[in-house]
């Protein structure tokens, strides 16, 4: 019912597509609207990702830089561990996961320390929108792990599909 109440006055999109097969080449597109093959972080899971990250590509310019420039307070909380610091994704954001942006990117930090569980990126978002004053201007990104879960089909769904109750489970042995 909160969901149907916020939909009331938001705009709702009954189809989303992901412009990538996995986080990084994703936020990548989300953030500049360049296609995956265009900004060329498509290769998945590879930790190798160019230096000095997202920031290395000058000639784009993400949504963050986009609403910084026209005097937005861009605030951002993560729980997914790809999207470290280090790779250059608070580019155009002031503040990190509650860390200020502002040479963030020299400071050593753990995957524990650049990223935050769900519940706490939720509970940051709302404490970050308390703190908001009538007239001033705000962007704030929650990037969440759960919606991504579960990997498997619930059991309404597989019993609309005429699936097996229960899913076969894989093993390294398989």
């Amino acid at each position: 019912p909160n969901l149907d109440r916020f939909a009331q006055g938001a705009v709702v999109f009954d189809n989303a597509y992901s412009p990538g097969s996995y986080t990084v080449p994703s936020f990548l597109s989300y953030m500049s609207s360049v296609a995956v093959r265009t900004h060329g972080w498509d290769y998945p899971f590879d930790v190798r990702f160019p230096k000095p990250g997202f920031c290395a590509r000058a000639d784009l310019t993400t949504l963050a830089e986009v609403l910084q420039e026209s005097g937005f307070d861009n605030r951002a909380f993560v729980s997914n561990g790809l999207l470290h610091p280090k790779r250059g994704f608070p580019r155009g954001f002031e503040t990190w996961n509650a860390f200020e942006v502002q040479g963030l990117a020299s400071r050593e930090l753990t995957k524990a320390q650049a990223r935050f569980r769900d519940r706490e990126v939720v509970a940051k978002g709302i404490e970050s929108m308390e703190s908001w004053e009538p007239g001033e201007r705000h962007f704030l990104y929650l990037h969440l792990m759960y919606p991504h879960l579960p990997h498997e089909p619930s059991r309404a769904v597989r019993k609309e599909l005429d699936l097996p109750d229960e899913p076969k489970r894989f093993s390294t042995t398989d």
